[in-house]
């Protein structure tokens, strides 16, 4: 499957956008979603995890000591007050309501515009393509060495790779490696493919 990624002017604002996905069916937009925002919404959610597992239960009420440090977990947490729901469910129901609304501007417009970082646009008359470029890889175009991040979950022994926000998935299919180094030379095989 081919990618194809574009530079955007809006000459109403003349704002530019960087490398942004152009999608224009349902597969691409599920990938995108498993490659972007699934990693997004599995930081946010051990996020909360990692900040609530001291806290005191009153009720139904949580008392942190801390600041979410992802926006996804900050943003789960107002909708569940708002809800008066646990988190976990509210997450699940944002997930749902996020999906749902890129499905049917996809079906609406034709075309959305994915960010890495989930969000989205629909085109519009004043957009002008500035640049193109198609790719066999989900990884956005621009980075470098210094965007390349190996994580392990606490108390794991698998190490991830990413390429900003993008997994790394091997020629053999794999996702995790068993030292620093294997994911480190996953990421840097994969870059250089780019």
């Amino acid at each position: 499957m081919n990618y194809n990624f574009v530079k955007i002017k809006d000459n109403r604002t003349g704002l530019e956008y960087p490398w942004i996905l152009e999608c224009k069916d349902i597969e691409t937009l599920i990938e995108h979603t498993d490659k972007c925002m699934d990693h997004t919404i599995r930081e946010g959610v051990q996020d909360w995890f990692d900040k609530t597992k001291n806290s005191i239960k009153l009720s139904e009420d949580y008392r942190y000591k801390e600041h979410f440090t992802t926006e996804w977990a900050g943003m789960c947490e107002t909708f569940a007050k708002m809800r008066g729901e646990h988190f976990i469910q509210s997450s699940a129901t944002l997930e749902n309501k996020v999906m749902q609304a890129k499905i049917l501007s996809l079906f609406k417009y034709g075309t959305l515009y994915l960010r890495e970082i989930g969000s989205y646009m629909m085109h519009c008359d004043g957009f002008e393509i500035t640049d193109r470029m198609v790719s066999e890889t989900l990884v956005y175009p621009g980075y470098s060495e210094k965007d390349i991040r190996i994580t392990k979950w606490p108390g794991g022994s698998h190490y991830y790779a990413k390429i900003g926000k993008m997994d790394v998935i091997d020629e053999h299919g794999n996702q995790k490696w068993n030292t620093h180094t294997y994911a480190m030379n996953a990421a840097l095989k994969e870059l250089k493919n780019l």
